[in-house]
């Protein structure tokens, strides 16, 4: 039986995370912009994608990366796609959704395909090298 500060606490949960989820949908890049510290854009985003309910969301997690990229910090967006499409250790992918997979492997191969000047790249290319970096995580899923 689930007592009553559980409800509470999942209520509470719920009501941050749609908050936030609110918050970075209705933000456009030029508003993302004007926001002075980097870091703090970050620490939003880190909040929102470690929400469990906001964490599932395909859509943080790309604006997030895409925020990173166009702020010279591809690498990190590379480790954001990979957290949201692979996860970390065992935990398997953060963004379980079959659309949002597609959206964010789709939105992940364009990157690689301009940072390693590759326009050839394909999707089978870069989710098998992603498997090969990862493979203690098991088999690289999402819809193509």
């Amino acid at each position: 039986m689930i007592c009553h500060r559980t409800y509470i606490n999942l209520a509470c949960c719920l009501l941050i995370g749609l908050l936030r989820l609110s918050l970075i949908i209705y933000l456009t890049p030029s508003l993302l912009l004007l926001i002075s510290q980097f870091k703090s854009a970050t620490e939003v985003y880190e909040q929102a994608i470690n929400c469990p309910v906001a964490g599932e969301v395909g859509k943080i997690w790309l604006e997030y990366a895409q925020f990173l990229e166009e702020r010279g910090r591809p690498r990190t967006a590379q480790k954001v796609y990979l957290r949201a499409l692979v996860g970390e250790g065992n935990t398997g992918p953060a963004v379980k959704n079959a659309e949002d997979q597609t959206l964010l492997w789709n939105a992940f191969l364009g990157m690689m395909r301009t940072l390693r000047k590759n326009p050839s790249l394909t999707l089978e290319d870069l989710k098998r090298a992603v498997e090969q970096e990862h493979s203690t995580i098991g088999e690289v899923g999402g819809a193509v």
